[in-house]
């Protein structure tokens, strides 16, 4: 292949002076039938890039870092270092550690997610993955979060005779109880 830049086609086969000496022998431009070079190959590469479109570089996405995930009622929060690179983020959610994954969100541009579809006293165990044109990064470390819910029991007294009975509706899974007794 000719380029236009450095070499043509022609007839002539005619050595600039000193050209054999440059190569130890005729220079491969008489040989073929071309015409010196009027430009030096750095010169022309810099024409061309600079005249080329300029196709962006895929680069390899980081993996989102710093991010926790703080419970609320019936809620789970989740921030994160923004990744160098990422136009969206994948948010993924188990109620097993380690995975798998579903997949809750895909829309994000900002690192920080509002998970309001959990449900009080289960851990849920959450993980990230930056995404760009290029793909998606290898997912985050894993955190994790219980939401609880912020309202107190309601609880419910009634004095019988010299004993005062306590009595309370139960919190959808409460594990435990705990009862005092205060004084004799």
């Amino acid at each position: 292949m000719c380029l236009p830049e450095i070499c043509c086609r022609t007839s002539t086969k005619v050595a600039p002076t000193g050209a054999a000496s440059l190569w130890g022998k005729t220079p491969p431009w008489i040989m073929e039938g071309h015409r010196p070079p009027k430009t030096s190959v750095r010169q022309v590469r810099r024409r061309a890039v600079a005249s080329s479109t300029v196709i962006p570089q895929m680069r390899s996405l980081v993996t989102p870092t710093g991010w926790s995930a703080i419970p609320g009622d019936s809620l789970v929060t989740l921030s994160w270092a923004a990744a160098s690179g990422a136009s969206s983020y994948d948010i993924k959610r188990s109620t097993t550690s380690g995975g798998p994954y579903d997949l809750i969100s895909a829309d994000p541009t900002t690192p920080a997610y509002a998970d309001g579809s959990v449900n009080n006293g289960m851990i849920y165990y959450f993980a990230v993955s930056a995404v760009n044109s290029a793909g998606e990064s290898a997912n985050s470390a894993e955190v994790s979060a219980r939401p609880v819910s912020s309202v107190p029991p309601q609880l419910n007294f009634l004095l019988n005779g010299n004993i005062l009975q306590f009595d309370w509706l139960a919190i959808a899974d409460a594990d435990e109880f705990t009862q005092c007794q205060l004084g004799d």
